[in-house]
């Protein structure tokens, strides 16, 4: 049985259908990329997934138990981590400080949860800047932050968002090697990202939107040779390394 399974899932906002019927699922210990030009609906389908929005139709189940109607702290709960997009640590709290609030829906004990975040820092080689306020961070640490608080919370699912968005070439190759470590340690991953290097690089599979609607599903190299994934996304001249 899939692990997380997408089925005929639609929001609509007025006029506009950002999501129009897409189905899809993932495998426990897969990693599969969500990708699509701007406006797409990729993080609108994150925020149904994650419970941020409820949608208008269709149905959403993590590990056969149907989430769609739960609430975003019931799901994350029940193992479903996400970050987001735009990184917005707690600037005046230090690197473990945030860790630790995400290690919250684990544990009770402020000892407990300092030990899981410094656990978790060590993992994404942070620890060196465990008392800084997370305010002096760079970009790159700032996006390994926002993963190491979705890591606290325990998921078995992690959904994230562009985490390699801005990052140096040096940057996306350590956090390919991150992400992969996750994956390894039992964790499935369902990442949106624009860097197609590492889409094609890190992804079991690639679930292509455009327009709010699924047009392709299949390994990086399948979904790469798609005409439409090429006219809408990848663009004529593309090269996939």
């Amino acid at each position: 049985m899939a692990f997380l399974v997408v089925e005929g899932v639609r929001k609509r906002f007025g006029g506009l259908v950002a999501v129009d019927d897409v189905s899809f699922e993932v495998a426990a210990g897969e990693i599969v990329g969500l990708i699509g030009p701007n406006g797409a609906g990729k993080t609108t389908l994150f925020n149904l997934i994650s419970g941020l929005y409820r949608p208008d139709g269709g149905r959403i189940l993590l590990d056969g138990r149907r989430i769609d109607g739960l609430p975003p702290y019931e799901r994350c709960r029940l193992g479903l981590g996400r970050t987001f997009q735009i990184v917005q640590p707690f600037a005046d709290l230090t690197t473990l400080q945030n860790v630790m609030l995400g290690a919250f829906n684990q544990v009770r004990s402020e000892a407990q949860a300092a030990r899981i975040g410094w656990d978790i820092l060590v993992r994404v080689g942070l620890a060196d800047k465990a008392d800084w306020p997370a305010a002096w961070l760079t970009l790159g640490d700032r996006k390994r932050l926002e993963v190491a608080r979705a890591l606290a919370t325990g998921p078995r699912l992690l959904m994230l968002d562009e985490v390699m968005a801005g990052l140096t070439p040096r940057e996306v190759d350590d956090t390919l090697v991150l992400l992969r470590e996750l994956r390894d340690s039992g964790i499935t991953l369902l990442v949106i990202e624009h860097v197609m290097r590492a889409v094609m690089s890190l992804c079991d599979r690639v679930v292509v939107l455009h327009h709010g609607q699924k047009i392709a599903d299949g390994t990086p190299v399948e979904v790469a040779s798609f005409p439409q994934v090429i006219e809408a996304y990848l663009g004529e001249e593309t090269e996939i390394a």
